[in-house]
């Protein structure tokens, strides 16, 4: 199997949710904000798994496609502290290949309006 160096993820609004604001990137959540996490470079048909602050806080579980990518949407737990957090995937069990700094705050500003 190919070793896969540069697998990345992201976190984007939910664009069941959000709409059109769905394919923003984001840098600030809140918990229990619906949120879509997309990754890709992973080994195809293999298991990811999510977590924040390191391994601590299960934030959800991907099954990879052919293609190496994939994409989950959950709500973030309600458990992550407040304040600059590190989202992170697992490949393979123990083996982090990816992370995504996210900043959690009590409540997000309202979106603007488009």
């Amino acid at each position: 199997m190919a070793e896969f160096t540069n697998p990345t993820i992201v976190i984007s609004w939910e664009p069941k949710k959000y709409g059109v604001y769905g394919c923003f990137a984001i840098l600030d959540a809140q918990p229990k904000m619906p949120v879509r996490i997309k990754g890709a470079g992973f080994a195809p048909r293999s298991v990811v798994k999510i977590t924040a602050c390191e391994k601590d806080i299960f934030v959800a579980e991907a099954k990879v496609n052919a293609c190496g990518a994939f994409e989950v949407h959950v709500n973030l737990p309600s458990t992550l502290p407040i304040g600059v957090i590190s989202v992170k995937a697992w490949a393979g069990g123990e083996k982090l290949v990816a992370v995504w700094p996210l900043d959690v705050v009590k409540e997000l500003p309202p979106l603007p309006k488009m």
